[in-house]
Protein backbone atom coordinates (compact mmCIF):
# COMPACT_ATOMS: atom_id res chain seq x y z
CA UNK A 1 0.00 0.00 0.00
CA UNK A 2 1.42 3.22 -0.77
CA UNK A 3 0.80 5.89 1.37
CA UNK A 4 0.40 10.10 0.18
CA UNK A 5 0.84 13.06 1.20
CA UNK A 6 -0.58 16.34 -0.29
CA UNK A 7 2.63 18.59 -0.61
CA UNK A 8 1.04 21.06 -3.25
CA UNK A 9 -2.81 22.02 -3.78
CA UNK A 10 -3.63 23.40 -7.49
CA UNK A 11 -6.71 25.03 -7.81
CA UNK A 12 -7.96 25.65 -11.46
CA UNK A 13 -10.79 27.27 -12.74
CA UNK A 14 -12.56 24.59 -14.95
CA UNK A 15 -11.06 26.95 -18.56
CA UNK A 16 -7.72 26.68 -16.73
CA UNK A 17 -8.06 22.93 -15.95
CA UNK A 18 -9.08 22.77 -19.70
CA UNK A 19 -5.97 24.17 -20.97
CA UNK A 20 -4.09 22.71 -18.71
CA UNK A 21 -5.71 19.26 -20.21
CA UNK A 22 -5.02 20.27 -23.69
CA UNK A 23 -1.27 21.39 -22.96
CA UNK A 24 -0.28 17.59 -21.19
CA UNK A 25 -1.88 16.00 -23.88
CA UNK A 26 -0.55 17.31 -26.64
CA UNK A 27 2.78 17.03 -24.87
CA UNK A 28 2.06 12.90 -23.90
CA UNK A 29 1.09 12.47 -27.67
CA UNK A 30 4.87 13.98 -28.93
CA UNK A 31 6.33 11.73 -26.07
CA UNK A 32 4.52 8.61 -27.37
CA UNK A 33 5.60 9.46 -31.07
CA UNK A 34 9.05 9.57 -30.52
CA UNK A 35 8.89 6.38 -27.72
CA UNK A 36 5.95 4.46 -27.78
CA UNK A 37 2.48 3.98 -25.95
CA UNK A 38 2.65 4.91 -22.34
CA UNK A 39 0.93 1.60 -20.80
CA UNK A 40 0.20 0.88 -17.47
CA UNK A 41 1.95 -1.89 -15.07
CA UNK A 42 0.35 -5.23 -15.71
CA UNK A 43 -1.90 -3.66 -19.01
CA UNK A 44 -0.47 -6.60 -21.48
CA UNK A 45 -2.60 -8.57 -23.83
CA UNK A 46 -4.33 -11.84 -23.03
CA UNK A 47 -2.64 -14.71 -23.93
CA UNK A 48 1.17 -12.63 -23.62
CA UNK A 49 3.59 -14.69 -21.25
CA UNK A 50 5.61 -11.97 -20.43
CA UNK A 51 3.14 -9.95 -18.49
CA UNK A 52 5.11 -8.08 -15.44
CA UNK A 53 3.35 -7.62 -11.96
CA UNK A 54 3.32 -3.61 -10.28
CA UNK A 55 5.05 -4.89 -8.03
CA UNK A 56 8.02 -6.55 -9.48
CA UNK A 57 8.91 -3.53 -11.71
CA UNK A 58 10.70 -0.69 -10.54
CA UNK A 59 9.69 3.06 -9.25
CA UNK A 60 10.95 6.10 -11.57
CA UNK A 61 13.49 8.19 -10.18
CA UNK A 62 11.24 11.43 -9.43
CA UNK A 63 7.76 9.94 -10.11
CA UNK A 64 6.79 7.71 -7.16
Amino acid sequence: VMERTIETELILSPLAAKELYNWLGGHIKDYEKLFGEIKRPGDTPKGSGNQVKASESASIQGYM
